[in-house]
């Protein structure tokens, strides 16, 4: 279902930057941006994935469906430890918001 999502996406996306004629740019491949990439290929794409069907083994559909939900949390959480991001006070209340309507939503 994805891939086909992803290709229609693609095929529309590049045909409106046809249109729009924007200037392409060449990529500078060096290591930062590899590592970035094998990282998102890896964490976010094998791993994530992995998990999520390992997931429907042993939750019902509905509790899986909510694990879309914690990435961004989960991104705020690697940004401050790794990047030395600071928590901006709208984070703090959307992450309190977001864990609070799960706890809701699972004690339902």
């Amino acid at each position: 279902m994805n891939a086909v999502c992803q290709i229609i996406t693609g095929v529309v996306m590049l045909s409106l930057s046809y249109f729009v004629g924007e200037e392409t740019h060449a990529i500078n491949w060096n290591q930062e941006l590899i590592i970035a990439t094998l990282y998102l290929i890896i964490m976010g794409g094998v791993i994530s994935w992995g998990i999520y069907f390992w997931l429907y083994q042993h939750l019902t559909v509905t509790q899986v469906t909510y694990v879309a939900i914690f990435p961004p949390i989960v991104a705020i959480i690697i940004g401050y430890v790794f990047l030395n991001d600071q928590f901006q006070p709208h984070e703090i209340i959307g992450t309190i918001l977001i864990l609070g309507g799960s706890v809701l939503i699972y004690r339902k």
